[in-house]
């Protein structure tokens, strides 16, 4: 993801949701910016990792991860649906088809998820069906 784009969902969530804001806890010490708690959150789901796995990287606790993973979830959808988490209509199909087979060159890449047919020369051969 570019920096970019990272930063301008950061601010729309930031903008979305009060909890994103940086704010002054009990203790009179400075919270975690919206950009440590969507940075947090995203390596979540890029990796795939547990909400604690940020605990010592960031220095974020578990349940602000797992919080700000609800809201950026949320949010995306709240915020981003409308206008890019749209079904496909045939259009959208042939362009991404062709912008596949472009770069992949890998047919019917919609119809087929698993690639169950295509040649598996480089995989070992346990996993050849």
């Amino acid at each position: 993801m570019s920096k970019r784009l990272f930063l301008h969902i950061a601010e729309d969530l930031e903008r979305e949701f009060d909890y994103l804001n940086k704010n002054q806890t009990v203790a009179v010490t400075l919270g975690f910016t919206a950009i440590q708690k969507v940075t947090s959150s995203m390596l979540v789901l890029a990796y795939g990792n547990t909400t604690d796995i940020n605990d010592e990287y960031l220095k974020t606790a578990d349940k602000t991860t797992r919080d700000t993973l609800e809201y950026l979830c949320y949010g995306i959808i709240k915020i981003y649906a409308s206008r890019y988490l749209k079904t496909p209509n045939c259009n959208d199909l042939q362009r991404i088809y062709e912008a596949h087979a472009r770069v992949h060159a890998l047919p019917d890449m919609i119809g087929s998820i698993d690639r169950m047919h295509w040649e598996w020369d480089n995989c070992p051969t346990a996993w050849r069906a």
